[in-house]
This record gives structure tokens, C-alpha cells and sequence, in this order.
């Protein structure tokens, strides 16, 4: 996952002024803060601040460089540019050699050593990469997750009362959690998380009704591109940017399972349309009823006025994350036979179990 507050934003211009010292005065490349000349090549560069196991990484669809978080917290300075000489070795061996060569092949330390970088930049410093590995979990944040979790599934039961009960009191436990963390912070800046829970060739319908519903779940869905690939990102808390992974994960695969299902009873709903509108009805079957859920849950906790606070602390959130944000919107033909089966579906949506090899750490929280 990715991590922003203001101490993150300070360190990355600290990342960006000590890349620029080392692409300039070493590398010998002009670096804007933005972009990289490369021979005669303007090549993107930004820099994130994450969460894992490794020191950093460099990952050449979204033109990135990673820096852990402990090493923000931690390291010294010369260490630091060390892990970007590491780095931006990476990123010249993808643009000299290609995408398919191995990490630490022969080609990279050709790279490092061409700048005069020694086995401090070009070795795997596993020693140090595994202490980083026993970085500590959240585990307040787990196990909230994980009783949210067989709440959802709950909602499944045949009992409807049961069921509704079940919905309501995991929308309860999510918003009243986030308003204890508000209150507990005050007007501080608490770190806020982004993660990339979905990615694809191309934007599509599932994509935008995951997003959709994902709104209803205390966090901001943003799209995002890199080098041929579109991805979703979540912002927000921790908590509620794990549980949001584990709910696109899960509706990413029941979406075209209830498309299927549907269109073997419906046998005229084909082609794209079609099924473009069925999954937007379920996105908004199942908005509708979280909405109402919702409004039972603020009347439960006796204000309305609270949740809208929750709603103002995301777009802080937001903000903090992204500085620049783009807003755009999609239209496209609808089948309203199509639409109102997608509806009754999504009315029927519960969130539970199923989740591909794919998913992130939160499966293991989960599960």
C-alpha cells in the first residue's frame, strides 16, 4: 500500500531533491522533477512512499520508484541514495536492455557499475530486505476487518430479518469505527493509504460499478494509468482501504457470475449493452440498499451530522493523496430490460467469501 501525510510529503521532496542530485551529477541526465531525458527521451518519474518488505522497487509500467516506509523513518541520508543509485539503475537497465530482463541479471550491475557504483548499490541486501519483512501489522484494524467480514456474510442467509440485521450492524461497526478515529485525532493529520486493488488492459463496466459501490465504503476510488494498463486505486484509512481491496477482489469475479446466472434465464439479454447495463443496475440495486442501510445506521447512532464529517474528512483525504485530479465521466447506451434485472440483482447483493489468488495481505487477515 501507499502512504501520504504531510511528514510523507516532506520526505518525497527530499527523495526528489536527492534523485535530482543524482541523475544530474552522476548519471549525467536532465531530470525536471517530472521527467527524465533520456537519449532524447522524456521518460516520467515519480516516487511513492509504501508499505512491504523490500527497501524499493522500480516499477517500469507506472514509471515509478518506491521507497519503504522505514526507511523514511529510519534510514540516513547516504543510505537513502544508495537505495535510489539502486533504483534508478533498475529504471536505466528497462530502458536500455528492455522490460524482460531479469532484476539483478549481469545487465544491471553493467548499469551501475558504467556510473561508478560499487556492490553497496547494485547488491540484493537481503539481510536488511528480511528485517523488513517483520514490519508490524494493525491488528486492531484486522480484526475489526475480519468480524465486517463474516457480518457480509451473514447477509447472504435465507433468514431476510437475519440477513438485514447483519448488513446493518457491519455498516454500523465500519462508520463507527472511522468517527472514533476522527475524534481521536482531532484537526491532526492522520496518514492516509492508497492501494491499487484492481487493474486491467482498459477501463470497462465492472471497473466503474466497483468503483461505484466502493463509495459507499468510506473511501475515494480514483483511476489511474501506466503503460498500457488502467488500475483502480482506493483512498482512505487503513482499515477501510483493506476492507475495500477485499470487496473489489470479491465483486471483480460475482459481477460476471451473476451476468451469466442472469442471461441463462434471459436468454435475449446478449452483447455488450446488455451487459454493460445489467452490471450498472447492480451497482445501483445495491447502492440503494447500503443507502438505506446507511440512514438506519446514522439514526442508531443518533446524528446524520457525523457521517457527513466522515464524508468531508475523505475529500481531505483525497486531496492529500492526489493534488492534481482530474475528473472525467462515461456515457454509453443502456437496455433498460437489462438494467432493471441488474437492479434486482444488486438489491439481492451480499458481500462474502470468494476471493482470487490475486488479492492482496487482507485475505490473510480474512480468512
Amino acid at each position: 500500500m501507499f502512504l501520504y501525510s504531510e511528514a510523507v510529503h516532506t520526505f518525497l521532496a527530499l527523495i526528489r531533491s536527492c534523485a535530482k542530485e543524482i541523475l544530474e551529477k552522476e548519471m549525467h541526465l536532465k531530470f525536471s522533477g517530472t521527467y527524465v531525458d533520456y537519449r532524447n527521451i522524456n521518460y516520467p518519474l515519480t516516487f511513492i512512499v509504501y508499505e512491504g518488505a523490500h527497501l524499493g522497487y522500480w516499477d517500469q509500467r507506472f514509471y515509478q520508484i518506491g521507497i519503504n516506509k522505514r526507511v523514511m523513518l529510519s534510514a540516513k541520508i547516504d543510505v537513502i541514495k544508495d537505495i535510489l543509485r539502486h533504483e534508478l539503475a533498475h529504471m536505466i537497465a528497462t530502458y536500455q536492455y528492455g522490460d524482460q530482463i531479469t532484476p539483478h541479471s549481469p545487465y544491471f550491475k553493467e548499469v551501475c557499475r558504467s556510473y561508478g557504483w560499487g556492490e553497496n548499490v547494485y547488491a540484493a541486501r537481503s539481510d536488511i530486505e528480511n528485517e523488513n519483512q517483520k514490519y508490524e501489522g494493525d491488528f486492531a484494524s484486522e480484526k475489526l476487518i475480519e468480524k465486517i467480514k463474516k457480518l457480509m456474510a451473514l447477509g447472504t442467509s435465507s433468514n431476510s430479518h437475519e440477513a438485514e440485521l447483519a448488513t446493518l450492524k457491519a455498516n454500523e461497526l465500519l462508520i463507527k469505527h472511522n468517527l472514533e478515529k476522527l475524534k481521536l485525532i482531532g484537526n491532526e493529520q492522520d496518514e492516509v493509504w492508497v492501494k491499487r486493488v484492481l487493474t486491467s488492459t482498459r477501463n470497462n463496466a465492472r471497473f466503474q460499478a466497483i468503483s461505484d459501490i466502493l463509495r459507499n465504503f468510506l473511501v475515494s476510488p480514483v483511476y489511474n494509468h501506466g503503460k498500457g494498463v488502467v488500475y483502480l486505486e482506493v483512498t482512505g484509512s487503513r482499515t477501510n482501504v483493506e476492507l475495500a481491496d477485499y470487496i473489489a477482489n470479491f465483486l471483480y469475479h460475482e459481477l460476471e457470475r451473476l451476468f451469466i446466472s442472469y442471461q441463462k434465464d434471459h436468454p435475449t439479454m446478449k452483447g455488450m449493452m446488455a451487459k454493460n447495463s445489467f452490471i450498472k443496475g447492480i451497482a445501483e440495486g445495491y447502492i440503494e440498499k447500503i443507502k438505506k442501510n446507511k440512514n438506519q445506521v446514522g439514526q442508531t447512532l443518533g446524528s446524520t451530522k457525523e457521517l457527513l464529517i466522515l464524508e468531508q474528512n475523505l475529500d481531505r483525504q483525497l486531496k492529500l493523496a492526489y493534488s492534481r485530479l482530474r475528473y472525467t465521466s462515461r456515457s454509453a447506451g443502456i437496455d433498460p430490460m437489462s438494467k432493471n434485472l441488474g437492479k434486482q440483482a444488486g438489491h439481492n447483493l451480499s458481500i462474502h467469501g470468494g476471493i482470487s489468488k490475486g488479492a492482496s495481505e487482507v485475505i490473510r487477515f480474512l480468512n
